[in-house]
């Protein structure tokens, strides 16, 4: 083979090769904000049932937990945030949407269509403090 012809084989290889690389390199950085934006609303949800736990007030523990995420979430959008204190426990329930921005991401995260936005839900269960359980021994 002569070094002539060696070089427009390389230059083939690459031009096959190359956008397949620039793919996976957005596909991981995607995949790593969702991992990410997945384990903040995650946070967000025990944040705001520790908080309605330890307050009583799921306005308040609402609050706190949007206030967190949009410090802390990255290309999405808050879609819902629950709070309930139900007896003896606090819980939350927290769901934000992602854009994907790739197709078949979505696919891959949501198990539904193939673009578009991914949705994340997290809950989050805590026991409320004993004073919110049994009211009548602080009065």
């Amino acid at each position: 083979m002569k070094l002539q012809e060696q070089k427009g084989q390389v230059l083939v290889e690459f031009a096959l090769v190359a956008p397949l690389l620039i793919f996976f390199i957005f596909y991981l950085f995607i995949l790593g904000l969702w991992i990410y934006n997945s384990s903040q609303t995650d946070q967000a949800a025990r944040i705001a049932a520790r908080q309605c736990a330890w307050t009583g007030n799921s306005y308040e523990a609402k609050q706190e937990a949007r206030d967190y995420l949009q410090k802390t979430i990255v290309l999405s959008k808050i879609k819902n945030i629950e709070v309930m204190n139900k007896g003896a426990n606090a819980s939350s329930k927290v769901t934000i949407e992602m854009e994907t921005f790739l197709p078949g991401l979505k696919k891959l995260l949501d198990g539904s269509g193939w673009t578009g936005k991914v949705t994340i839900k997290k809950e989050a269960t805590t026991v409320s403090e004993y004073r919110f359980r049994h009211p009548e021994e602080f009065n």
